[in-house]
């Protein structure tokens, strides 16, 4: 298990919990690229991370916690509150050529992340970004959106034999 000091979670141990998590789960499900953890093993690779620092699932600590889309969905239950995500100067696509409820809609697919210190991360983003919307699960959403597909989309990938 990684080393924890106090309430802390030293950037090292937290770097190696998410390549450990990768690499398990590459390992147990057969799986070539982090992309595919990302299409419906996302809440498994969060889950590893945590149990790393010997969490259990939604546990958190000040700087360490599992986060979700669910918890940014409007007064429905499957679309984001894309007006108060933009009030909050979150990073939400002006540009996409659909209306605001397919877009909503599109980026409200569950998906589940690790926040550290500020930053979010999941099996694609090691280093982490500055908001869940510039993680690339959300990016090849908003790509497809624009009529573009991401080459590493993960339905676009080749299946394993």
């Amino acid at each position: 298990m990684p080393e924890v000091t106090g309430s802390e979670i030293a950037p090292e141990a937290f770097r190696q919990a998410l390549q450990a998590a990768l690499e398990k789960l590459q390992r147990i499900e057969w799986i070539d690229c982090p992309a595919r953890i990302n299409d419906g093993l996302c809440n498994e690779f969060a889950r590893e991370v945590l149990a790393a620092f010997g969490l259990q699932w939604f546990e958190r600590t000040p700087e360490l916690r599992v986060l979700s889309t669910k918890w940014f969905y409007g007064d429905d239950d499957r679309t984001l509150d894309l007006d108060r995500l933009r009030a909050e100067g979150v990073p939400v696509p002006d540009d996409v050529p659909v209306s605001d409820r397919k877009l909503s809609y599109e980026l409200g697919s569950v998906h589940y992340w690790v926040s550290y210190r500020g930053r979010h991360y999941d099996s694609e983003t090691m280093d982490g970004v500055d908001h869940f919307l510039e993680l690339p699960f959300f990016q090849r959403i908003v790509e497809r959106l624009r009529g573009r597909v991401h080459e590493a989309q993960p339905d676009a990938l080749p299946m394993m034999p």
